[in-house]
């Protein structure tokens, strides 16, 4: 959030911190403005990519439309993770599906879930299976 202070430059003021719980977890934090629920304006979305094989990615959606940032909705750590925004829908999430057998590195298959908005509440629905490699699987936007 910036703040302008009287007879001063800009000003950031921290509004919303995220911190990690132990120096060097994540390996890289990407923020993205995208109008995901088809209201009057954008929200933040934030992918922290965690450090390691596993490459798991964490997406949360933040209001901040009244001055008061806050998040609104948060997808399940997901395993190799990829994720999209989808204007006006929410964010497309796909997750690697740990089996037995397959590497941290390398699951076999993965899961499609979207964050969406339905009458101002935020849910997790649920989507398609398909073998890791699929063209429908996206590039990842985090």
């Amino acid at each position: 959030m910036c703040e302008r202070l009287p007879g001063s430059k800009v000003t950031w003021v921290p509004a919303l911190r995220m911190r990690e719980s132990t120096l060097g977890q994540w390996s890289d934090i990407t923020i993205l403005t995208g109008n995901t629920d088809s209201g009057p304006s954008d929200e933040l979305v934030s992918g922290v990519r965690i450090a390691g094989a596993s490459k798991k990615l964490a997406v949360a959606v933040v209001d901040v439309r009244s001055g008061n940032p806050r998040v609104v909705a948060v997808h399940p750590t997901g395993l190799s993770g990829v994720a999209v925004l989808l204007p006006g829908i929410g964010v497309e999430v796909w997750s690697g599906v740990e089996a037995e057998g397959d590497p941290k590195c390398c699951p076999t298959n993965f899961a499609q879930s979207f964050l969406v908005v339905l009458d101002g509440a935020w849910f997790v629905n649920s989507g398609a299976t398909v073998p890791a490699g699929d063209p429908v699987i996206p590039v990842s936007e985090f």
